[in-house]
């Protein structure tokens, strides 16, 4: 018997179980990515935060170097508000440079006092500015205010500053304009962009101004001659925005920044100007209120840091890369347990196709017994001497030999119905009359061959133990062929009838099983089989191999 096992054999997985070995790699493959997404995002805002930090310290210096500078505003008021008057130049000198380093005094132009007079009565101011710089001349320029405030005090006193002697601010619109906001406010108040006096034309920039006023009412006493109002004068100090910044981002750490720093309530106009950012550089912005005004700092970067310097794309990269791999890992797992469970099911299935073979074995032994027993039984009846007997049996055994070819055959093609059935029950119709067969000649391929051979053979030896041939009655085997589609089907009848002595059986043994695998799994078809005291039917129905042409 040739056997043949099914590449695939068992039961497909359950479609719950299919989808979720398709879905499961799939999900993995996800969840690997979205977590590589998530952590290269917030390496990336890192990233940006290590970037942005030296720009915000930046504009934070800035910020705070302001408010140091009204810090020691402040102290000078404090200085003439201790004194309750005038206080003499060498003693705001020794008071500047006990200030510690760290106020950022140096970042100023200068520290003054611009002195409040009535325009008629500027010799005061005068002699309080020669008593303090020998060369000092009278109030300039000429104004058209009622009152003037000229500056009579201005440290450290060299040839920038010197220049600025006397000067009036009030005179100036911009500078009258901080003026009278910080007398309003009794705060500091810092100047729109100016012009300084002290410029020179070398090297010009926009300046600011600071004033912080000084009021009578705070505990300082008038001086004779000098406005007798509200206001004794401004503690003031000029800026040089562009030095400041300068001075600012050189101080230890030093930050390699642009900075451009516009006054918003001059509608943006640049008091430092920076180069171009350069494309892909950062950018930050900076709102800081200084004095009653707005400004916005501009830092960016001095060189472009492009994204193949961020370490969140690398991430992002490795973690598409991994979850490739991960789901990679997934499906070949999945794939791996697909194969243990088809190598399984074919372990069983090769198991079974053994107990089949050897059952079969068994079971060819036993009949092949039975044949020979029978055979020679029938010889016994058939002649009357011992020679005759010889004879007749080895003939008949010669012929049985012959039809097992077909069996051990691998290339059975080109086989007949007829053939077939003329090897198995051929032996049997000269001593039975009744034994028939009939049909059409049909061309059996290899695998149809040998299965209708295992089924004759079952069907003969039976018949042999107990039907029609054993009790000489009939036997029809008729056969035919009908149309099924694009092929041929064979429908085939074995008829036989059964002795009245004989008991019919079951029809539960092996060759009944052997008969049903052959119709099914072999042939392609079906068996069906009926059993009476007094008859067997058996009907076979298989597709033919060749289409009908």
């Amino acid at each position: 018997m040739n056997s043949r096992v099914d590449p695939n054999p068992g039961p497909v997985p359950p479609k719950r179980e299919r989808l979720l070995r398709s879905i499961v790699p799939v999900i993995a493959s996800l969840m690997a990515l979205v977590t590589a997404c998530v952590i290269a995002y917030l390496i990336h805002l890192k990233h940006v935060d290590s970037r942005s930090q030296p720009l915000l310290a930046a504009g934070d210096r800035i910020q705070k170097q302001i408010e140091a500078h009204e810090t020691v505003l402040g102290a000078v008021k404090g200085l003439f508000l201790a004194e309750g008057a005038m206080i003499p130049r060498m003693k705001l000198v020794s008071f500047l440079n006990a200030l510690p380093f760290s106020t950022g005094i140096n970042n100023l132009q200068g520290i003054g006092l611009a002195l409040g007079v009535a325009t008629p009565s500027t010799d005061i101011a005068r002699q309080i500015a020669a008593r303090n710089y020998a060369d000092a001349p009278a109030p300039w320029p000429a104004t058209d205010q009622s009152l003037r405030y000229p500056i009579v005090l201005l440290e450290p006193q060299d040839e920038r500053n010197k220049r600025a002697i006397s000067y009036d601010m009030f005179s100036e619109p911009v500078r009258r304009d901080a003026m009278q906001r910080a007398a309003a406010s009794r705060r500091l108040a810092v100047s729109a962009p100016v012009r300084l006096v002290q410029e020179d034309a070398d090297a010009p920039q926009w300046g600011v101004l600071l004033y912080l006023p000084i009021f009578h009412d705070e505990g300082v006493a008038p001086l004779p001659g000098a406005e007798s109002g509200a206001i004794m004068g401004f503690v003031y100090a000029p800026v040089r925005v562009g030095d400041l910044v300068r001075r600012v981002l050189s101080n230890p750490p030093a930050l390699d920044v642009e900075v451009a720093v516009l006054d918003m309530a001059e509608g943006g106009l640049p008091l430092v100007g920076s180069r171009a950012a350069p494309a892909g550089a950062m950018t930050v912005q900076v709102m800081a209120g200084v004095g009653g005004r707005q400004w916005r700092i501009n830092i960016s970067e001095t060189k472009s840091l492009g994204i193949l310097q961020d370490p969140g794309l690398y991430v992002l990269l490795l973690g598409l890369v991994g979850s490739f791999l991960f789901g990679s890992v997934a499906r070949a797992h999945f794939r791996e347990l697909d194969m243990i469970d088809r190598l399984t099911k074919e372990s069983i299935a090769r198991v079974e196709a053994n107990d089949v073979l050897l059952g079969e074995m068994q079971h060819r032994i036993k009949n092949s017994i039975a044949r020979k027993l029978a055979l020679f039984r029938l010889s016994v009846r058939e002649t009357s001497d011992r020679q005759s007997l010889v004879e007749v049996f080895e003939q008949r055994m010669n012929a049985l030999a012959r039809a097992q070819d077909v069996l051990i055959s691998r290339n059975g093609a080109g086989q007949t119905i007829e053939l077939l059935l003329s090897g198995e029950i051929g032996n049997w119709r000269k001593a039975n009359a009744g034994i028939s067969i009939n049909g059409p000649e049909v061309v059996l391929d290899s695998q149809q061959s040998q299965a209708l051979a295992l089924i004759f053979h079952e069907l003969t030896t039976n018949s042999l133990k107990y039907g029609a041939i054993a009790g000489d009655r009939a036997l029809n085997v008729t056969w035919k062929i009908t149309p099924d589609g694009d092929r041929q089907r064979v429908e085939l009848d074995w008829t036989e009838e059964l002795p009245g002595d004989r008991a019919a059986g079951s029809g539960a043994g092996f060759g009944s099983r052997l008969i049903t695998l052959m119709a099914e799994g072999q042939l392609a078809g079906s068996s069906e089989r009926s059993l009476t005291p007094r008859h067997l039917h058996l009907r076979l129905r298989f597709p033919l191999s060749s289409p009908v042409t």
